[in-house]
């Protein structure tokens, strides 16, 4: 048992000793405290939170068509403001479900089909004509099943993309890249 009386030959008393400790352990806390309210206070870096679609777009499709849809021009098809197009005609709809990429895309159903909605009206926006009707799962899961095989992507794309300035004139802008295209292949340049 601890001698709770004062021995001065020996130092600390037990009551100084707790009265020493207690204070040691006040000045901790309020440090603590004042650290963690000045780290609180410190601006932090906002970062961007992406949800599914754009975070799948990113992943399965950036890499080509660009980060915000634009890729390298004449490259591969620019989607920023034109991929809505292709829903002025049935035709179109099913041509950007069946492109290889997006039919064997490792993505589950739901996944895809936000996904092209994504692609269609937001990086799409402005090009989707007026109430055009977003991509419905069963429509996404039977182009599932009939993508393209052997058949000139380019030839199917041209006729499709006919079809879609026909119907919507304003979508002129999507010969771009067929024309860039068949420049290069008379060429035979990368």
């Amino acid at each position: 048992m601890l001698d709770r009386r004062d021995h001065r030959a020996g130092g600390l008393t037990f009551v100084r000793a707790r009265g020493v400790v207690q204070g040691v352990c006040a000045l901790v806390l309020l440090a603590a405290s004042a650290f963690h309210a000045a780290r609180a206070e410190a601006p932090r870096p906002t970062l961007p939170v992406l949800t599914h679609a754009p975070a799948n777009y990113l992943l399965g499709c950036g890499g080509c068509h660009g980060i915000g849809g634009m890729s390298r021009q004449g490259t591969v098809p620019d989607l920023r403001g034109q991929a809505g197009y292709f829903l002025c005609t049935d035709s179109g709809r099913r041509y950007v479900l069946r492109l290889p990429n997006v039919a064997f895309a490792n993505l589950t159903t739901p996944q895809l089909t936000e996904l092209m909605n994504y692609v269609m009206f937001t990086l799409g926006a402005g090009s989707a004509p007026k109430g055009a009707r977003p991509f419905t799962e069963a429509e996404v899961e039977a182009a599932r099943h009939e993508p393209f095989g052997a058949v000139s992507l380019q030839a199917y794309r041209a006729d499709v993309v006919r079809d879609v300035t026909t119907a919507c004139p304003q979508a002129a802008a999507l010969t771009d890249y067929g024309a860039a295209l068949a420049t290069r292949e008379v060429r035979n340049t990368p």
